[in-house]
């Protein structure tokens, strides 16, 4: 009777410590991540202006030398943690879309 009322008592203390366990885990604040924050930069190609054969090129609206290769950006700006997200084509004019985490 006696080994009966200490395995009873054992049980009793292993469960309450498990119910504060449990309980402590619940109670902790869970933390989430803020927001991504991002910003964005545009690359525009521009074909046929002034000449037909002409290849224009845009950073976020500012013309680049003749002697930029949209290639040699687009490496340039991966480098730099810029990632290309979009590519939309309307006429002659081609735009190249890039974000980066701030």
């Amino acid at each position: 009777m006696k080994n009966r009322l200490v395995f009873v008592f054992i049980a009793v203390l292993v469960f309450a410590f498990l119910a504060v366990q449990n309980n402590a885990e619940n109670a902790r604040p869970t933390m989430t991540p803020p927001p991504a924050v991002w910003e964005y930069k545009l690359i525009a190609r521009v074909m046929g202006n002034p000449t037909p054969t002409s290849v224009q090129l845009y950073e976020d609206g500012k013309l680049l030398p003749a002697s930029v290769n949209l290639i040699a950006k687009v490496n340039e700006l991966g480098s730099q943690g810029w990632e290309m997200f979009s590519v939309a084509t309307e006429s002659s004019l081609t735009y190249h879309w890039f974000k980066r985490q701030k």
